[in-house]
């Protein structure tokens, strides 16, 4: 029957193989006389877990004819053509959808502009590194040229290594020391970063021992007692008598601890710090960075157009166009969180997150006219409230269950169309 139709190379699994098959829908118009007329055919509702073949075997008693069933509905593509089951459906929307090419920022939120002269209500920025997204580098503030120098690598850069040069305040006679100086200054409060690495130098050597602790020495401080004592990323085993302490501030630090001694009341009775003071500690991208534009920041970036995804570091987020009015200035609201927890196992249910709230059209509440998510998304708040959205995990849905309805030629039609199929082919 299909000796005389020519070969032609399909990709029949969708795996990118093309297979040589007989090019049956040359001649699909020999089924046009048979269609016009709703007395020629049924209709049929396919249900989970029917196949092609099966339904062939059912009307015609022969799962030979199913391609006789295919054309007469024109299904060219039974991947896309064709019902999916449940699971089936998730898996083809989840592959379809998940982002690809999407815009990679750096952070969340706008940062503000430092000034020239390295003074902000975060702090004086003499000889401290921070990044400039503008140029993709750290920059340094040199106090000769009074401006940021950049760094030569590129990238965030690292925190700077600093070192604390601790005495007291009674040189001489130390041990009636009630206050450590530390660069100098009378127990100040100091700010290490995360993947920082400092030192800690003990200039003197008197009764007191200074540790790092996790208690503020309010209620539970003992003398001798170190309640508290942090020794997370300390080089040396402990601080007992040690002139020199390397601390690598851990990426999992708390983000307060304090600096005390074993022997002086970190806090008196007037509720004075003595030989103790608070020790901040931030990340990196905890601190302000030098930026031109914001360009490069989810807070300034309008996605304008519904269902425009972005990703920043593990998260990707997608433009929603309905918390925010046009040229408003600040867009964060805009922007839904797509994968609630950053993990590589997103990597498959994104695109089923990407699906549900990438809108596929917009239809008017009343009138039912369409129009497309761009023109959706520069509405005013009031017209938008007007239509409803469609997702594209609603219209593959849809699509679905419309593939569900085919035509089925009756069975008292099939030799008639045998024989002019033959008779055509031969010819």
């Amino acid at each position: 029957m299909f000796d005389k139709i020519s070969n032609i190379k399909y990709d029949m699994r969708l795996d990118k193989r093309s297979v040589e098959s007989k090019n049956i829908f040359r001649f699909a118009y020999i089924l046009d006389s048979y269609k016009d007329d709703p007395n020629n055919y049924l209709v049929h509702t396919i249900s989970s877990g029917q196949t092609i073949e099966s339904i062939s075997a059912q009307y015609y008693g022969d799962s030979n004819y199913s391609w006789v069933i295919l054309m007469y509905n024109n299904l060219l593509d039974i991947y896309e053509e064709l019902p999916k089951s449940e699971p089936m459906l998730r898996d083809y929307v989840a592959k379809k959808y998940i982002p690809k090419n999407v815009p990679e920022l750096k952070r969340m939120i706008s940062a503000p502009l430092l000034p020239k002269n390295g003074n902000t209500s975060f702090g004086h920025y003499n000889g401290q590194i921070v990044y400039d997204e503008s140029i993709d580098r750290g920059v340094k503030w040199d106090s000769i040229t009074q401006n940021w120098a950049p760094m030569p690598s590129l990238g965030p850069p690292k925190p700077s290594p600093s070192e604390f040069n601790i005495s007291c305040n009674n040189w001489n006679d130390p041990e009636k020391s009630s206050h450590f100086l530390i660069n100098n200054l009378i127990d100040p409060e100091l700010v290490l970063f995360r993947g920082g690495t400092y030192k800690f130098k003990i200039n003197f050597s008197p009764a007191d021992t200074f540790y790092l602790t996790t208690d503020d020495g309010k209620n539970y401080w003992r003398q001798n007692q170190y309640i508290g004592i942090y020794t997370n990323g300390i080089t040396e085993r402990d601080f007992y008598g040690s002139t020199h302490i390397t601390f690598e501030v851990p990426k999992d630090a708390p983000d307060l601890l304090y600096y005390s001694s074993d022997r002086t009341r970190p806090v008196d009775d007037n509720n004075n710090r003595n030989m103790s003071a608070r020790i901040i500690i931030k990340s990196l991208e905890d601190v302000p960075y030098v930026s031109q534009s914001d360009s490069n920041a989810l807070q300034n970036l309008n996605g304008r157009v519904m269902g425009k995804v972005v990703k920043v570091e593990d998260n990707f987020y997608v433009w929603n166009g309905m918390d925010t009015e046009p040229n408003q200035t600040n867009f964060l609201a805009g922007w839904n969180l797509l994968n609630p927890i950053s993990s590589n196992t997103y990597s498959i249910e994104l695109g089923l997150l990407t699906a549900m709230q990438t809108p596929h059209k917009f239809t008017h509440k009343i009138n039912n006219h369409i129009i497309t998510a761009a023109t959706y998304s520069m509405l005013p708040a009031e017209k938008k409230n007007l239509y409803s959205m469609q997702s594209k995990l609603e219209y593959e849905e849809e699509k679905n269950e419309k593939n569900r309805t085919i035509r089925i030629m009756k069975k008292q039609l099939l030799g008639q169309f045998l024989e002019n199929w033959e008779r055509i082919v031969a010819e």
